[in-house]
């Protein structure tokens, strides 16, 4: 079974924690970027697009992965649909998705969670808020 806890809700920023069976999967780390796609956002999952084609996307949402160890297909794609389920698309607005794996990420983080740990987890996917 999987479950979820929001564990932040900003404006533009929202972080859930999954867990399967209860033990806890990772983190999900939701962002609506409010800018337009650049050519120096796309990467390989973008590689058939010219750059007329990235010009047409108008708004990134950029979902984050965190999880502790490298995580199984399985595992993986229910992280993607769950936040294929909470992003709203709409048209010019693309997606892109990132998985990072930190070994000390539960070693690292305080039990209770509080704004110092949501600022580590968000350094540690490159976030600048």
């Amino acid at each position: 079974m999987i479950t979820y806890r929001r564990k932040i809700r900003l404006k533009d920023l929202e972080i859930f924690m999954l867990f399967k069976k209860g033990i806890s999967l990772g983190y999900l780390i939701i962002e609506d970027l409010k800018r337009p796609l650049t050519i120096e956002d796309v990467n390989m999952e973008f590689i058939y697009m010219t750059k007329e084609d990235v010009g047409i996307y108008k708004n990134i949402i950029k979902v984050d992965i965190l999880s502790d160890e490298k995580l199984s297909k399985e595992d993986a794609s229910i992280f993607e649909e769950f936040a294929c389920d909470l992003v709203d698309t709409k048209d010019f607005c693309t997606t892109i998705f990132n998985f990072k794996v930190d070994l000390n990420l539960f070693v690292e983080l305080p039990l209770d969670e509080d704004i110092h740990a949501y600022r580590k987890i968000l350094q540690l996917i490159q976030n600048m808020i």
